[in-house]
């Protein structure tokens, strides 16, 4: 099971080595990320998938690629199970 967002958000911004443009880009959308559980909670009006999205892509300089890959693993998995969902068998 994978852990849930608030810990990864909080992983990275506590991060030494966050800072720079990713930090300037991508700390809004993860202190979002810190009320949500999961892809599929609503955060201020949005689905998490979205602030999700944008912080992916304002850590294009962040070099921790594990914490990005684990960001990316929630929203991945809201989209396979959209695409089963409407998958006729």
């Amino acid at each position: 099971m994978a852990r849930p967002l608030h810990a990864i958000a909080n992983d990275i911004l506590a991060d030494p080595n966050f800072k720079g443009r990713a930090r300037q880009f991508a700390t809004p959308h993860l202190r979002m990320l810190c009320h949500a559980d999961t892809a599929r909670d609503l955060v201020d009006g949005r689905y998490a998938t979205t602030h999700i999205m944008y912080a992916v892509g304002g850590m294009a300089t962040y070099k921790n690629r594990e914490l990005i890959g684990e960001l990316i693993d929630h929203w991945t998995n809201v989209k396979t199970e959209k695409v089963c969902a409407t998958t006729r068998y």
